[in-house]
């Protein structure tokens, strides 16, 4: 007899240092104990310092990865992030619909080494496509500034911005607080009603990186193995500044949050 384990999809781009991106994505997500199955939409050439090139995956090559894990696998969660193109959204919005599973959507606009990594096409396809049929979507204030028009600079901006966001048919508004010129962070939760907040200590975030991916990839996993949105995001929360505490230097550019398993 087979145990069936809980299942997370994971759709993004693949960064060849592996320290953001779907090599991050599933270091988290198998330490959370839960299978994950990934699909490339475009390769990053990356690396600790700075993003060289950004080669989107051709829609039909994406469908075919798509298409292959949908037919054999029954996932219980979905982390979206990189697209690559609007066309590879079009094609990605036709099959979560079909799923009707919890999306965990990670709207990545640039790299923590600065490089750019979605245009505005892409983003404004995102908002328009993918965010409303979202469980979740976790933008930083710079993506958040985006979708809202908004410009965020304190913790009172971002309540606006969870409000404008969460119009747009999302369940839920998550907006990371990495960035705020602020000595204690918070990471900002609204469900349409009420908001929850999420301190954290400040360690340096600008310069580390991985940390985005790593928790909207452990919100996915802890999903998946249902807990409800609250207590995921707080445990995700916790997570991502345990590695964050942890990170060290693997190349001669940005540190790198930790990803690995700890030793006993």
């Amino acid at each position: 007899m087979r145990n069936k384990t809980k299942q997370v999809l994971v759709i993004a781009g693949l960064d060849p240092s592996m320290g953001a991106g779907l090599g991050a994505d599933i270091t988290v997500i198998q330490e959370l104990g839960v299978f994950v199955a990934g699909v490339v939409t475009v390769i990053v050439a990356q690396n600790s310092k700075r993003v060289s090139g950004v080669f989107p995956i051709e829609t039909p090559v994406l469908g075919a990865e798509l298409d292959s894990l949908i037919e054999d696998y029954d996932f219980d969660a979905v982390k979206i992030s990189m697209m690559g193109s609007v066309e590879n959204a079009r094609y990605i919005e036709k099959i979560i619909n079909t799923l009707d599973k919890p999306v965990v959507l990670d709207p990545i606009q640039k790299a923590t080494t600065g490089g750019m990594l979605s245009n505005g096409d892409l983003l404004c396809e995102t908002v328009e496509k993918i965010l409303p049929n979202s469980k979740v979507v976790i933008p930083n204030i710079y993506e958040a500034s985006f979708i809202t028009g908004y410009e965020i600079k304190n913790l009172s901006d971002v309540r606006i911005a969870a409000k404008e966001i969460k119009k747009r048919g999302v369940e839920w508004v998550l907006i990371k607080g990495g960035h705020l010129k602020e000595d204690v962070l918070t990471d900002t939760l609204f469900d349409g009603e009420n908001f929850f907040y999420y301190e954290h200590k400040k360690y340096g975030q600008d310069e580390i990186r991985g940390t985005g991916c790593i928790l909207s990839s452990a919100l996915t996993g802890y999903i998946a193995l249902g807990y409800d949105i609250k207590e995921a995001t707080a445990k995700a929360v916790d997570y991502v500044q345990e590695k964050i505490a942890e990170s060290l230097v693997t190349g001669n550019g940005k540190a790198q949050a930790a990803l690995y398993r700890k030793k006993d």
